[in-house]
């Protein structure tokens, strides 16, 4: 998604996005900047998945399904639509807002424009085997990932230790990485678009997310940790009110204003029904 990346893509005469490279010539991208000093998009866990994979001598398919799918008795998430044909039945299409160009991979903006299906894919299907990533790609029932979300809400010793759960809501920034997060979220073109937060919140980040560390007007708690996803996805974990949220679409482009604006209502609503 950074600019100089897309440049770089480009002057290699290489496609940008998530489709058409193996694994390892996506991910290895250089780097934009020391380690902790800002922040964007990068491929740190899709090489955390790599890594996974050799140190277990599996595909990562295989071991989530082994550690996560299994103990949850999850039949409808796969990195591979061939593998589960009632995952690839089921499939919902993307949808994207029209008036956008390239909406896969562009910014979004409120076209007052109605929304259409699209045969667009976000991935490459069939994925080859142990080209799958760890931080993108899986395919799932809304439902079935609700209940990993669940899981470790309650954190019920299914798929992790309560040490585990406790250290992923523990913040992990120093005061500068904290500040380069703030001036991100902090950017006026992000004001009230899907998944952002009002300026000025105060963030930090946990292993497996930001985390949220005040409380916040749609009912969120302090310590909430939350993230995102591409097609307009936002799954949240609020221990202090016991809550677990997921918003789940199939629309690009990401940060869709007229999404975002009903899940702010809907978010209300469900903190509302909780209390």
């Amino acid at each position: 998604m950074h600019p100089d990346l897309t440049k770089w893509r480009t002057q290699r005469n290489e496609d940008v996005g998530t489709r058409g490279l193996p694994m390892l010539r996506r991910i290895s991208i250089p780097l934009l900047f020391e380690p902790g000093t800002s922040w964007s998009y990068g491929a740190s866990s899709d090489w955390a998945g790599l890594l996974v994979m050799r140190l277990n001598n599996c595909t990562l398919e295989e071991y989530m399904q082994s550690h996560i799918f299994n103990p949850l008795n999850l039949q409808n998430i796969t990195f591979h639509q061939e593998l589960k044909p009632n995952v690839r039945k089921e499939l919902v299409k993307l949808s994207a807002r029209e008036g956008i160009e390239n909406p896969l991979f562009n910014l979004p903006q409120d076209t007052g424009k109605p929304v259409e299906w699209t045969d667009e894919l976000l991935y490459d299907d069939p994925l080859p085997m142990g080209e799958e990533y760890g931080g993108q790609g899986l395919i799932s029932s809304a439902q079935e990932y609700f209940q990993i979300l669940t899981s470790i809400l309650l954190d019920d010793g299914k798929l992790l230790k309560s040490e585990t759960v406790k250290q992923m809501f523990e913040p992990q920034l120093t005061e500068e990485q904290k500040a380069a997060q703030h001036a991100f979220n902090d950017m006026p073109f992000w004001k009230d678009t899907f998944a952002s937060l009002p300026a000025g919140t105060e963030l930090d980040w946990g292993l497996a997310g930001r985390l949220v560390m005040q409380d916040l007007g749609s009912g969120r708690k302090k310590g909430t940790l939350t993230w995102s996803g591409l097609p307009n996805l936002l799954w949240t974990i609020d221990r202090e009110a016991g809550l677990v949220t997921f918003w789940a679409s199939n629309l690009v482009p990401f940060g869709d204003l007229e999404s975002g604006r009903w899940q702010r209502r809907w978010e209300e609503e469900m903190y509302r029904r909780a209390g």
